[in-house]
C-alpha cells in the first residue's frame, strides 16, 4: 500500500514539473533552444529582462511599442547547455586574433550568414580589414558557430576575433546595440567603437581621419556618431580584391550612393546605447532613425563622406534589398514612426573635408544642403544640387 502511495505522489510532483515546463514553453518559446540531443535549455534571461523594462520605462505610455510580452522574439543566437548562457550573453570569444599591446584606433564589428554566393565578398572584407593595420582591430559576431563554420575559419585565418551573436531575433537577426555593449565591455579604453556591413570595405582615410576626430572630440563633442556614404561597385562574381591600393583603383569605378543609405556608425564609449531600442542589422529603417534620433538628441553627428572611402562590394544590384527580406519592417515596428528625412547622412551636424597636406579637417554645419521632408519631395528635381548647397564653418579649438 505504502509502494502504490509513493508511486502516485512521484506521478503527482512529475505532472506537476510537467506543466509547469509546458507553461514555461508557451510563454517563453524563442528562449528555448534545442541542442542535438542535449534537449531543450531555458535560458537565463534576468539581464534581457532588465534591459528591456528600462528602456520602456523611458519612454511615454501612447509610444510603447516593445514590451515584455513581446520577448519570445528574441533569443541568444546559439546556446549548447546550461554552461555557455552566460558566456553567449557577455559574449566571450569563440576566437581570438592577433593580440594588440597598444589599444587600437578603434574597433570594427560586423556580423554576416554564410551565403555561398557572398562567400567572395565576405573574404573581401576579412582580407581588406586586416590590411588597415594595429590601428583597427577587427570583429567578427556570428548567430550560429556550427552552421557558420566557414565564417568563423576564415575571419580567424585573417586575425579576427569571432563571438557569438548575444542577443538575435526569430529570424536570427543580431541586435546592434547588443553586439555594441559586448564590444564595449570587451575593449575598453579604445577611442571609437564601430559597426559597418559585412559588404563594406575601407581604405586607409578611416583612420586617419578618426585619429584627427579624436583630436578635437574628447571632452569638447559628447556622443559622436560618425556616419557616412558609400561607394556602390558591382563587381563579377568571386573576385578577389589583395590590397588596399587595388580596392581605391576599384573604388574609382563606382558611383557615390544615395544619401539615404547609411552602412556604418562609428561611436565612442559615452555614446548612450542603453536608450536605443533593440532593432536589428539587415532590416530597413534602423540607419535612418539612428542619424533622426541622434540629431533630436542634438548629439555629435558627423558626416565623413569626403575623407573616408566606404566601399559598398555588393555593388547596385543589392540596393535595398533588406526591403524586400522577409520582416523588412521589423524595425520600423519597433521604432513607431518617425521622419527619416531627418536621418540622412546630410542632416549630420558636422562634417569632415580634404585640406592642404593630406589633413584632415573638422568643420561645423550652419546650413544643410539637403535635410528634411522639403528637400527630400524635390529629390528627383535637383537633390545633387540642393546636396553641394551647404555652408561649414571650420572650427578652431582653443586649448
Amino acid at each position: 500500500m505504502a509502494t502504490h502511495l509513493q508511486r502516485f505522489k512521484l506521478l503527482v510532483v512529475w505532472g506537476c514539473i510537467s506543466g509547469f515546463v509546458l507553461l514555461c514553453c508557451k510563454s517563453f518559446p524563442s528562449v528555448l533552444t534545442r541542442s542535438g540531443s542535449r534537449g531543450l535549455v531555458l535560458l537565463d534571461i534576468r539581464n534581457t529582462l532588465s534591459s528591456l523594462q528600462m528602456w520602456n520605462a523611458g519612454r511615454g505610455s501612447s509610444k510603447i511599442l516593445w514590451n515584455i510580452t513581446q520577448l519570445q522574439n528574441f533569443s541568444s543566437c546559439e546556446v549548447y547547455n546550461v554552461l555557455d548562457v552566460n558566456k553567449t550573453l557577455y559574449g566571450q570569444p569563440l576566437c581570438l586574433g592577433d593580440m594588440q599591446r597598444i589599444p587600437p584606433t578603434a574597433v570594427m564589428f560586423t556580423t554576416a550568414h554564410d551565403v555561398t554566393k557572398q562567400r567572395s565578398i565576405h573574404g573581401n572584407t576579412f582580407r581588406l580589414w586586416a590590411l588597415l593595420g594595429s590601428d583597427v582591430k577587427p570583429v567578427l559576431f556570428i548567430s550560429n558557430a556550427s552552421k557558420e563554420r566557414y565564417l568563423l575559419d576564415k575571419a580567424c585565418h585573417h586575425g579576427w576575433d569571432v563571438y557569438l551573436s548575444p542577443l538575435c531575433n526569430s529570424d536570427q537577426l543580431p541586435v546592434l546595440r547588443s553586439m555594441f555593449e559586448v564590444i564595449l565591455q570587451m575593449y575598453p579604453g579604445v577611442p571609437f567603437y564601430g559597426y559597418a556591413n559585412a559588404d563594406i570595405q575601407f581604405e586607409g582615410g578611416l583612420v586617419k581621419t578618426l585619429k584627427e576626430i579624436g583630436q578635437f572630440t574628447i571632452k569638447r563633442l559628447p556622443k559622436v556618431l560618425v556616419i557616412g556614404r558609400r561607394r556602390e561597385l558591382k563587381l563579377p562574381p568571386n573576385t578577389s580584391i589583395d590590397s588596399i591600393h587595388q580596392l581605391i583603383d576599384e573604388a574609382k569605378k563606382g558611383s557615390r550612393g544615395f544619401v539615404v543609405a547609411i552602412d556604418y556608425f562609428i561611436t565612442r564609449s559615452d555614446f548612450p546605447w542603453k536608450d536605443i531600442p533593440p532593432v536589428v542589422v539587415g532590416r530597413r529603417a534602423y540607419d535612418n532613425y539612428l542619424v533622426a534620433h541622434a540629431n533630436k538628441r542634438r548629439f555629435s553627428t558627423i558626416d565623413v563622406s569626403d575623407t573616408v572611402t566606404a566601399v559598398h562590394l555588393a555593388g547596385t544590384e543589392a540596393y535595398a534589398a533588406s526591403h524586400k527580406k522577409k520582416g523588412s519592417n521589423y524595425n520600423a515596428k519597433i521604432v513607431g514612426r518617425f521622419d527619416f528625412t531627418h536621418g540622412l547622412t546630410s542632416c549630420a551636424r558636422w562634417r569632415t573635408q580634404k585640406e592642404q597636406g593630406r589633413r584632415v579637417g573638422l568643420y561645423r554645419v550652419t546650413k544643410v544642403g539637403f535635410c528634411g521632408r522639403g528637400h527630400w519631395d524635390k529629390r528627383k528635381e535637383n537633390w545633387r544640387e540642393l546636396l553641394d548647397n551647404i555652408e561649414v564653418e571650420r572650427v578652431e579649438w582653443k586649448e
